[in-house]
């Protein structure tokens, strides 16, 4: 996995560098920030492991220091399948980052959501998912309002909301926005409403589906 560093400029303030080699070809890594913190998230589908390192924007030395690892902040991830259904989706929020990944249960709840800063996990928790994998997931919102997670129960796309520095508080329960054509999505994304507790879901099953919740 290569990951450079440059300003909106396109001045080039780290070189191109492999950050991790994987086994396989499907090896991802999401970035997502708070603070003057980048936080890059890794996985492998062949690992059940997500790693994370952060690099620390604040000034040209630690800048010059490099990405520092952060270590595993999941261990529980999904090994079946490739992308989509190994997805894993990150969101930036003001005092830390928050993602989320299909686990490898194989129970009720099979989507977990953690949020991390650079001393590693803040929290963790589980969404019911009905015993179903899904193959697509989205995360979106905020510390000062809500963190809304979606993913499908093959053709049904579900939202929920969370409160982001509190996991455990369900803001939203759990509703069915949209009903796809096909459980095989392309992709599915959110977007938090200027209305508090509100948000746009779209979901991509071929045609371009978007509805408000």
């Amino acid at each position: 996995l290569l990951v450079s560093v440059e300003t909106l400029g396109g001045v080039v303030l780290r070189a191109p560098e492999v950050i991790v080699a994987g086994g396989t070809a499907n090896l991802r890594g999401v970035l997502a920030n708070y603070s003057t913190y980048f936080i890059l998230l890794t996985q492998d589908s062949a690992s059940g492991n997500i790693a994370a390192r952060y690099l620390n924007t604040a000034t040209a030395a630690t800048i010059t220091t490099g990405w520092v690892s952060i270590g595993n902040v999941a261990t529980n991830k999904v090994t079946s399948g490739t992308l989509p259904s190994t997805q894993l989706v990150a969101q930036s929020l003001s005092n830390r980052v928050a993602f989320a990944y299909v686990n490898d249960s194989g129970g009720a709840s099979q989507l977990t959501v953690t949020t991390c800063t650079i001393a590693g996990i803040t929290e963790t928790t589980t969404i019911n998912t009905t015993s179903v994998t899904p193959n697509n997931l989205a995360i979106e919102g905020s510390i000062t309002d809500t963190l809304w997670v979606a993913w499908n129960v093959t053709t049904a796309v579900r939202v929920c909301g969370l409160d982001a520095d509190s996991l455990a508080s369900v803001l939203a329960t759990s509703t069915t926005v949209i009903t796809a054509t096909t459980g095989n999505l392309s992709g599915i994304s959110l977007v938090s409403s200027s209305t508090a507790g509100a948000g746009r879901l779209m979901v991509d099953d071929g045609t371009t589906l978007m509805r408000a919740f």
